[in-house]
């Protein structure tokens, strides 16, 4: 039997239990739930490439009411998926239906919220399949939040955090004096790498796919000199077991399979960013590719190199 589940949209799924009929107004203002979303501008900005012009995110933001410690397995009580506008401010989550803490104080409202929305599961999976935000080319940042609680006598000061669960991947190229100015770059290829296709939120983890991704937006006409250059746009992928991974990297003259690229740090981390140049030495017949990486925080800092060859 399959498992049933729910849809996310821009309303809030009628699966929760139902604030008492005899509720008077005012208990109800006093317990509606309240809770702001930090999602700031350069922030998200910053893991896009600053270039890809994120205007809003989607987030879903779901509700298990417990007695005890909650289970993310159990069918939620409510849900919901916001669209939000990033600002360099922390905003309050407008639900688009009020929502309420059990008039029980003794019950406590646990919350989860992650992005894209995708479809939640009654066993805790969330799965993107089918999510017009979402576009399963290395392109899409994964975000989750802590878990937060409140309840009847707990309703104030509550405020979703999220990290990032990718890794987040930049290249750039450049070349000795003897690899010549006239070799263009036409792709970098990104082997096994895993592209997220869900959340289990009982264990806080990413469910992934592998496969060899482009770097979008590479410009062919870009030719490979001394001064290194970006090339493409980020891409961001679940990490990579160790701290090396393979590209194939293919120019107007060879195509190079195999490239290793490995970075200083001893494992790739999630929510950090790394620039990785490709340095082209040689004639272009018997050359190297020479990588390496530092790990940085998710911003532009991150850096590392490979010798093509």
């Amino acid at each position: 039997m399959k498992n049933k589940h729910y849809l996310l949209s821009a309303f809030v799924l009628s699966t929760a239990i139902l604030i008492s009929c005899t509720r008077t107004v005012h208990i109800e203002k006093d317990l509606e739930i309240r809770l702001n979303v930090g999602l700031l501008y350069d922030n998200i900005n910053t893991l896009s490439g600053g270039s890809q012009g994120i205007s809003t995110i989607t987030v879903a933001i779901g509700g298990w009411e417990s007695h005890g410690s909650p289970d993310y397995g159990s069918p939620v009580n409510w849900l919901t998926c916001l669209s939000l506008i990033p600002v360099n401010d922390i905003q309050p989550a407008v639900f688009f239906q009020k929502q309420y803490y059990n008039i029980n104080s003794r019950v406590t409202t646990y919350m989860k919220a992650w992005s894209p929305c995708g479809t939640l599961y009654e066993d805790g999976i969330v799965t993107f399949s089918g999510d017009t935000n979402y576009n399963a080319d290395g392109t899409d940042d994964i975000l989750l939040s802590k878990e937060i609680s409140g309840s009847s006598m707990d309703s104030q000061g509550k405020h979703l955090s999220f990290r990032h669960l990718l890794t987040q991947l930049k290249f750039a190229i450049e070349c000795d004096g003897a690899f010549g100015k006239s070799t263009s770059i036409r792709s970098i290829t990104i082997s096994n790498a895993g592209i997220p296709t869900g959340i289990d939120l009982k264990k806080d983890v990413l469910i992934t796919g592998n496969y060899n991704i482009p770097v979008p937006a590479i410009d062919t006409t870009i030719r490979i000199s001394a001064k290194k250059t970006r090339v493409g746009t980020p891409v961001m992928v679940a990490p990579f077991t160790g701290n090396a991974f393979l590209v194939d990297v293919e120019t107007s003259r060879f195509t190079y399979k195999n490239v290793k690229i490995t970075i200083s740090d001893i494992e790739i981390l999630e929510g950090k960013a790394y620039t990785i140049t490709l340095l082209f030495e040689g004639d272009g017949e018997n050359f190297e590719i020479k990588s390496a990486a530092t790990v940085a925080e998710w911003d532009f800092s991150g850096n590392g190199s490979a010798i093509v060859g």
